[in-house]
């Protein structure tokens, strides 16, 4: 009887279970398509305009370039040269490098899309004074690189900076390579080798790319993975600085490796987006606040915003072949 009993409140449990469940379904609101607009001016390239659409919040398909669109440059107002499209899937200047200090309004059209403007004004460098370095030991003989990027801020404005280290060098690789000493010919019969050796042979593959350093400075403000460090000057108002931070070398051959140091001024636009989109992504926790990325694109999305930079660059001793991930070579 108690188990009988006991089935019976396993049933009724089960149905009061499935009772309470109930399907809703949620009517998300179309939402008008915009021009998505991308671009980082510099006086040291080209101008670039990229231009997207947005998508439905449901849609997970690649993102659509716009291939067919009017791109407009204007400088202190006035229209400078109007965008092609390029292989890239960018719109591109044949000429124009921006200067700093001047003020580029880009404008876009596309058909079925609402015109979108945008316009940023590109900050003058801020000089690096100079660049040091000092070779540091753990307690586990391991070494790495400190650096101190020094430099001064301009006490007449709010800046903005960003800093980022990439590395020339050689991926150095020895192949063997079968040479033959002699060779013998018969014209009526196949050729006879008379002697051969094995010679070793070096192959190198140069590259260029970004370069992994790790910073303790309080006025970091966000990290950009690959792309550097972003801060303010609320803290160093008109100071002279001396930016520290650790390099941990990879081993790549025996090339010495050229560092490079690229020191950014950042219009306030496109520090600002480039924080906020990250902190977008770190935000992927159930409880944590939503942060929404910062745009400067009237009637669309995105962000137009300038930079220029200074350029500074150490020579790095490559690591030692008989230990690659702890010494140096003397």
């Amino acid at each position: 009887m108690k188990q009988i009993q006991f089935i019976t409140l396993i049933t009724w449990s089960l149905l009061i279970v499935s009772a309470c469940e109930k399907v809703i379904e949620i009517e998300i609101e179309e939402v008008t398509p915009m021009i998505v607009m991308n671009a980082a001016f510099t006086p040291d390239s080209l101008v670039s305009v990229h231009l997207s659409r947005t998508r439905h919040i449901l849609d997970d398909s690649p993102i659509q370039a716009i291939t067919i669109a009017t791109v407009e440059i204007y400088e202190g107002g006035l229209l400078k040269e109007t965008l092609s499209y390029g292989a890239e899937q960018d719109y591109r200047s044949r000429a124009l490098r921006p200067s700093h200090g001047v003020e580029y309004t880009v404008k876009a059209s596309a058909e079925s899309f609402n015109d979108v403007e945008a316009s940023c004004l590109i900050p003058s460098p801020v000089a690096i004074i100079s660049v040091d370095t000092a070779t540091v030991t753990g307690d586990w003989d391991e070494r790495w690189v400190t650096f101190y990027l020094k430099f001064r801020d301009d006490p007449g404005e709010d800046n903005y900076y960003r800093l980022r280290l990439f590395e020339r060098s050689a991926w150095i690789e020895y192949q063997l390579e079968e040479v033959y000493d002699t060779l013998y010919t018969d014209p009526e019969k196949d050729t006879v080798v008379m002697g051969w050796t094995i010679d070793t042979v070096e192959v190198r593959y140069p590259f260029f790319a970004p370069y992994y350093f790790d910073s303790e400075e309080l006025i970091i403000e966000e990290w950009l993975w690959d792309d550097g460090v972003i801060f303010s000057d609320a803290f160093i108002k008109g100071e002279e600085y001396s930016f520290q931070g650790q390099m941990f070398p990879v081993y790549r051959g025996q090339d010495t490796a050229t560092i490079y140091f690229h020191f950014e001024s950042l219009s306030e636009d496109y520090f600002n987006y480039l924080n906020t989109k990250e902190k977008h992504y770190h935000a992927r926790d159930y409880f944590s606040v939503p942060v929404t990325i910062h745009n400067n694109i009237a009637d669309g999305l995105g962000v137009l915003g300038g930079y220029s930079q200074d350029v500074d660059s150490i020579l790095m001793a490559p690591l030692a072949w008989d230990d690659p991930f702890h010494n140096y070579e003397d």
